[in-house]
């Protein structure tokens, strides 16, 4: 055994460029595994300690609920602990809104509220805590802790407007979405509510942790809750299930498992198919070597234990080292694999925090690697071990048991030399293609999804078109302050003709489309209390309502024809007991008069729109309604102009509080933000795709050549100039590209087109239209032809260093 093992040394150490070939392949490989396993490791142990604190430490919220409710609910035996909030009151500050909010100690805890410096909670009626950038606007200065600020305020977003001085006690992170949608939140004290808001009219948000969580599975847990919510009698609306702390609370639910079995499944296999492609290319011509070895005694047994024990020698230096490589690089990389933000201050800690060295993972990446390299020379084994001595001497790549023909040529060409070489052994010319091209199958797949999150998709469902939006920011149904309503508000004539012109004349706009809202009451149904339906042209209909239909028609003429109206938000038409075909009255409100109307439900849909319904233009001239209903106003502008007509549209808007604008551009930093985050995660899974496909194709075209030195210096000797090399070698490099192309854009598109329609039937942020990722997919082809192209130009140089008579006496 002994002397078997040390031939093996001495095999490796004769074919040391070979040998270390392999060796870095295995290693690289190895440290490609362990980077996957640590990384995904890393994440879930992130997710699971970290749940509570990135996505808060409560199972589901319940809205709506009275101090009766929630005593009731506080005593359930299946809850482990409930916290409740409430929001107290509303603050207007011009173009930007707040809330007063009330937590209890509980609450706090359980949705992790955040303060910065030497803030503290509010205790007294006059305390008060909330982000800085909300404080600014009622002071019009920079704030600091123990300032008195007047806020005014509604309580419950109803009644007068109250004004109180409170003291600053502390302050909220600031938060870029925040600013961005001019929405801002304020923490105020538990005696400040309760004299504040009378028992009767007190609405809480419950916050809800279940008790056992971790004995049962996640569909289990999302079962249970929506079953307590039923025995309360809360409606299904008002259940919001905090979906992500869920999963990562329980023991996952069957289609968990399925996804991450499914995905260790493709990382083993392709890693596996691999590495045995590597050390097939690597191993396969040293059959004749063995051969005489065969020749002069050795048993079969002792054959494949010779060829083994190499594949263990190499597997016992470069695993290690691999496993070393890859826990750096994940502790290197794990902040971009993980999804760094600086958006969200909570999940750089919790990354920050994470302890990425995992025994278990390693021992499995290694154990992994081990395993792959005794599949990967299993072949080599066979094939050495079953020839004869004799044959074994006289083996070469093509020869098979089959007689073949050698055909011979008048003249030689380049081209001819290619494919020669190329189809001398079809299974491993095939076999590295077919490895190439997986790890682009994967490229390609997420490419199809990355390619398709669209920011603009998203900033769309806020500026429908044009690059601003104006529109009416009102009430519906305030009692209190009438004027403030909807209806009364189009009294004004904030977007009659006259202003509508103004924005027209501004230099650098191009063009101003209007549409129409009017506030409708539905008879008989005192849940919906008043809404707004919209009037759309059929453009506009198709285009806003027609895309999101659930149910029933959309159809701009059938609607025309049968009085119709569509119910946007598809969500809801159930609950609110609606049934395609009834028809319904409504009393449209224009200004104080009441316009009534008969409209046909033809369908329902979910149509990203302000408006609870949608009727056409024809249907809408047909009513006698005397006021100006324009209540929205897309304007486009010159792109250099942007800036300029945006101010002046600040300036003419400046003069109502009614008035909001919305640029397209806020709108896409705001999407960009929230997709950001997945965006960044998935691209850095291409780049780790990306080496293991670099590596394979390196190993394969450095092999290829190395093993074929002394027939490329017979061939130099015969007549070949070195230019002729470099091409000749260039040729087979693009064959091996064009193959991985064509499969990898055939399989890849397949499977990522599958992907997505999975995603956007999910609502995934940002996807909705197809489209073939091609900026995507010609960086991959360009990256590949690259490395090519260089790979066959440093060994091309690297073979011409040596002088023809060394090569020709080359041996393996």
């Amino acid at each position: 055994m002994k002397a078997v093992t040390q031939l093996s040394k001495k095999n490796l150490t004769q074919t040391r460029s070979r040998s270390i070939l392999i060796g870095i392949s295995i290693m690289l490989t190895t440290a490609l595994l362990t980077i996957i396993g640590l990384s995904c490791n890393g994440i879930m142990k992130m997710n699971s300690h970290n749940s509570s604190v990135l996505y808060g430490d409560f199972h589901a919220a319940f809205t709506g609920i009275s101090e009766e409710k929630k005593q009731e609910i506080s005593v359930r035996g299946e809850i482990e602990k409930t916290g409740s909030m409430s929001s107290v009151a509303t603050v207007e500050l011009g173009k930007a809104s707040g809330v007063l909010s009330y937590y209890d100690q509980n609450a706090r805890a359980m949705s992790n509220l955040k303060m910065t410096g030497q803030s503290r909670i509010p205790t007294g009626e006059n305390e008060i805590m909330v982000q800085k950038s909300f404080f600014k606007k009622l002071m019009k200065k920079k704030p600091k802790i123990g300032d008195t600020v007047t806020v005014p305020y509604r309580i419950n977003g109803e009644g007068t407007v109250l004004r109180k001085k409170f003291t600053i006690t502390g302050f909220l992170p600031d938060s870029e979405m925040n600013d961005l949608k001019q929405a801002y939140g304020a923490v105020v004290s538990k005696e400040f509510f309760e004299k504040a808001v009378p028992v009767e009219q007190r609405s809480y948000t419950l916050c809800v942790k279940m008790k056992k969580a971790d004995k049962v599975t996640e569909n289990g847990l999302k079962e249970s809750i929506n079953q307590l919510a039923e025995k309360l009698s809360i409606p299904e609306k008002n259940v919001s299930l905090n979906t992500i702390f869920i999963m990562w609370d329980t023991d996952p639910g069957a289609e968990t498992v399925a996804a991450g079995v499914f995905i260790a499944a493709v990382v083993i296999l392709f890693s596996i198919v691999v590495i045995y492609n590597i050390f097939y290319v690597g191993m396969i011509q040293k059959v004749q070597e063995y051969g005489k070895l065969r020749a002069i005694g050795m048993t079969k047994k002792q054959m494949k234990q010779m060829i083994f024990r190499e594949g263990m020698i190499l597997s016992g230096i470069s695993i290690p080292v691999g496993l070393i490589v890859g826990y750096f690089g994940t502790d290197l990389f794990f902040t971009k694999i993980a999804g760094f933000s600086s958006v969200n201050e909570s999940i750089n800690e919790a990354i920050a925090n994470t302890q990425l060295f995992s025994i278990p993972v390693l021992a499995g990446a290694g154990i992994l690697s081990l395993i792959t390299v005794c599949l990967s020379v299993k072949r080599p084994m066979q094939i050495a071990a079953k020839v004869s001595p004799v044959e074994a001497v006289r083996y070469q790549e093509n020869t098979g048991k089959k007689k073949q023909k050698r055909k011979g040529c008048r003249q030689v060409k380049l081209i001819g030399l290619t494919r020669a070489n190329l189809s001398s052994n079809r299974k491993r010319t095939l076999m590295t293609i077919l490895t190439m091209g997986l790890s682009c199958v994967m490229f390609v797949t997420i490419a199809n999804l990355c390619g398709n999150m669209d920011p603009a998709y998203e900033a769309k469902k806020d500026v429908k078109k044009g690059d601003f939006y104006l529109t009416l920011d009102t009430k519906l149904d305030d009692k209190t302050y009438p004027e403030k309503n909807l209806n009364r508000v189009q009294e004004q004539g904030l977007m009659n003709a006259s202003v509508v012109e103004k924005i027209k004349k501004i230099d650098g706009v191009t063009r101003v489309e209007t549409g129409k809202w009017a506030a409708v009451k539905v008879r008989g149904n005192e849940e919906e209390g008043t809404s707004v339906i919209q009037i759309l042209s059929k453009k506009d209909f198709n285009a806003f309502v027609k895309s999101g239909l659930e149910r029933g028609s959309a159809d701009y003429e059938q609607l025309v024809k049968e009085s119709g109206t569509v119910y946007l938000w598809d969500h809801f038409f159930d609950e609110n007991g609606y049934h395609i075909g009834d028809k319904i009255s409504m009393d449209l409100l224009d200004g104080e008069r009441k316009v009534p109307l008969t409209l046909k439900i033809t369908g329902s849909a979910n149509a990203h729109l302000e408006a609870s319904w949608a009727m056409t233009e024809e249907t809408f001239k047909k009513l006698r309604v005397k006021g100006n209903l324009t209540s929205e106003i897309y304007i486009s502008c010159l792109p250099e102009k942007k800036t300029a007509v945006e101010k002046q549209l600040r300036n003419l808007t400046g003069g109502s509080e009614f008035y909001d604008l919305l640029s397209y551009d806020d709108a896409y930093r705001t999407a960009q933000l929230g997709i950001g985050l997945l965006r960044d995660s998935l691209y850095a899974l291409l780049f780790v795709i990306g080496i293991i496909g670099f590596m394979n194709m390196a190993n394969t075209l450095i092999t290829s050549i190395v093993t074929r030195k002394k027939e490329l210096g017979i061939l130099q000797a015969l007549g070949m100039t070195n230019r002729q090399l470099a091409r000749m070698l260039q040729m087979e490099g693009l064959i091996f590209t064009a193959g991985t192309l064509l499969i990898s854009l055939t399989f890849g598109n397949a499977a990522g087109y599958m992907l997505f329609l999975k995603c956007k039937d999910t609502g995934m942020i940002g996807i909705n239209d197809y489209h073939f990722p091609m900026a995507e997919i010609l960086v991959m082809a360009g990256i590949l032809l690259m490395l090519q192209i260089l790979l066959s130009a440093f060994m091309s140089r690297k073979l011409q260093k040596d002088s023809l008579v060394e090569r020709i006496r080359y041996e393996e």
